[in-house]
């Protein structure tokens, strides 16, 4: 009703599980993460806990968007199902052949066993996810947990992904249901927004829509905090609301009177005042945060007594977990600072310098408008933009452009790379340390690419088409979906994530690399090209050291560190 009134595509606030509107906060981030280790750990179950309409399915949909091709996925909605149900559900998500009217669960097991082998006998693994998983009665459950015994004698078949509200924690506590609670290999409760993510959250809606204008006022966005406690759900409901009220008077803001208004329609008249956690000093979260996270990493490493190996990786999964809430406060506290600040130019494609005048500092600067560096170059055609990023990014690994209109990651792995693409934050790209293709917005909220080629002393150097500009970080977010594609290069022998077991050159070029990271001498590794029981402690310690889920496989991330750390020869965003 009030699109055509703010000149948008689509309605901004909608409370569909769309990945496109998916911001990436802190929480969000890190929940993705674990689902990420849900498709690449060896059995188990992974649990993902949340309040209502904190973005669990949002994340969850994003997680299938990126399912590595060797995957397979039952994805089960509806948890109000009986055992029986429930088998026949992942038969049908499976495609899985059984007899009509099967009467016993066994028939059903049975079926899913034969498939689950072959599968794992062409290279697929199969995840199920169960999203509002605290529906799910005891029984149900306990079928769940025996799904995990289905394994071969070198891993299980089936990794179990559990979606579900505060209350599941709870169910899972009981004692009939301890055997399942000891099978959890990673936990994850995905918290409210804070006031600042609130904010962030909702501009980055409005530009996905299609408006990048300042329509909430500040006064608004505090309100808005105010009323949802952070809570997306409540923050889509009220803003869409929001929204029609300043069509329905003609105005083009929103401010703190049409918030309360919203509010009053969306809840009634017993509108919140106030949240209690509100008058708490963000810096005294922080350290009480910082004191648990001491306190636990204290008691993981001063524990007695020898662990065996699914002790070890569980109590280096829970630490790695708690450190990564603190990730992103490192990442501007101790990585940016130590950014060289003092270049004032960089060499673009065709060796100009870049344009950082003050003709483009004020568009860079005020909030509300549109910088040179998140728009489309008006006049060119916007179905370029992706050749010409990839080129940008291509150049700077000596790699001459790709021909226009071919796959740009078909050409990158002709040329010995691979492409990457993901989903997630600054902070993640900034880990990674990878010049990016960016997926943007542009005013009319249609997409457009453009190459990150630069980071330095918080200043991304951001090239849509052939010009190269200078703009802060910060200014970059809102007008960003969160989408990127990175170059990385794999090692010789590549065929996939190494894990436990594998043999080959790939395994002999991690031993080695681990080894010149470390400070040992390369030769001590011998020509050994098996993945040892030595080699996965040396990985989990290095993916512990970096803030990567500590499982002690060789994934992209992992791999794209290392060739980092181990000092080899390629393009980086910061120096």
């Amino acid at each position: 009703m009030y699109e055509n009134h703010f000149g948008i595509r689509k309605k901004p606030f909608s409370i569909a599980p769309d990945p496109k509107f998916l911001y990436m906060s802190d929480g969000h981030r890190e929940a993705l993460a674990h689902l990420r280790y849900g498709l690449e750990s060896e059995g188990g179950f992974v649990l993902l806990t949340g309040e209502v309409g904190a973005g669990k399915t949002t994340v969850c949909r994003c997680l299938l968007e990126q399912v590595p091709a060797d995957s397979d996925i039952a994805y089960i909605l509806n948890s109000k199902v009986t055992v029986l149900e429930l088998l026949e559900t992942i038969c049908d998500e499976l495609e899985i052949s059984y007899p009509s009217g099967a009467a016993s669960a066994k028939t059903l097991v049975d079926a899913i066993n034969k498939h689950l082998l072959g599968a794992h006998a062409a290279g697929r693994r199969t995840v199920l996810i169960i999203d509002e998983a605290q529906n799910l009665e005891a029984d149900v459950l306990e079928q769940v947990r025996l799904l995990t015994n289905l394994e071969t004698h070198q891993q299980k078949l089936l990794q179990i992904i559990l979606l579900g509200q505060p209350e599941l924690q709870e169910k899972l506590n009981r004692k009939e249901l301890y055997q399942l609670s000891q099978r959890i290999s990673a936990r994850h409760h995905l918290g409210p927004l804070d006031r600042k993510e609130t904010k962030a959250y909702v501009l980055h809606r409005l530009s996905v829509a299609g408006l990048n204008t300042q329509v909430f006022s500040d006064e608004s966005y505090a309100k808005l905090y105010q009323l949802t406690d952070g809570i997306p759900r409540l923050i889509n409901m009220i803003g869409d609301r929001a929204l029609l009220g300043a069509f329905s008077k003609e105005k083009s803001h929103v401010d703190k009177k049409m918030v309360e208004q919203a509010a009053r329609e969306v809840f009634g008249e017993k509108v919140k005042k106030s949240a209690a956690f509100l008058s708490i000093p963000a810096w005294k979260i922080a350290a009480v945060t910082s004191s648990i996270v001491l306190v636990l990493l204290g008691v993981i490493f001063s524990l007695s007594g020898p662990l065996t190996e699914t002790e070890e990786e569980h109590q280096a999964f829970e630490a790695v977990k708690q450190i990564m809430q603190l990730e992103n406060e490192a990442v501007a506290q101790i990585v940016r600072p130590q950014m060289n600040k003092s270049e004032s130019s960089f060499e673009t494609n065709d060796s100009e310098k870049i344009d950082s005048g003050q003709e483009n500092a004020d568009d860079l600067r005020t909030a509300g408008n549109y910088s040179p560096a998140v728009k489309w170059p008006a006049g060119e055609e916007a179905y370029l933009s992706e050749d010409l990023a990839f080129r940008n990014v291509f150049a700077l690994w000596g790699i001459e452009g790709h021909p226009e209109g071919q796959s740009p990651c078909r050409f990158a792995e002709r040329n010995g790379l691979y492409c990457m693409e993901q989903q997630d934050s600054i902070e993640s790209l900034l880990r990674l340390n990878r010049p990016a293709v960016l997926l943007m917005l542009n005013q009319k909220g249609e997409e457009f690419y453009a190459a990150l080629l630069k980071v330095s002393g918080g200043e991304a150097f951001l090239q849509p088409g052939d010009k190269t500009y200078q703009v802060r970080l910060d200014d970059i977010a809102p007008y960003w979906t969160g989408r990127y594609t990175l170059l990385w290069q794999p090692p010789p022998g590549y065929q996939g994530s190494i894990r436990p077991g594998r043999e080959g050159r790939d395994v002999a070029w991690l031993a080695r690399q681990l080894s010149i990271i470390s400070g040992e001498n390369p030769a001590n590794t011998g020509d050994t090209e098996i993945f040892n029981n030595d080699l996965v402690r040396k990985i989990k310690v290095f993916q512990f050291a970096n803030g990567l889920i500590s499982d002690g496989i060789a994934g992209k991330e992992t791999l794209i560190m290392v060739n980092s750390k181990a000092g080899n020869k390629v393009p980086v965003l910061v120096q």
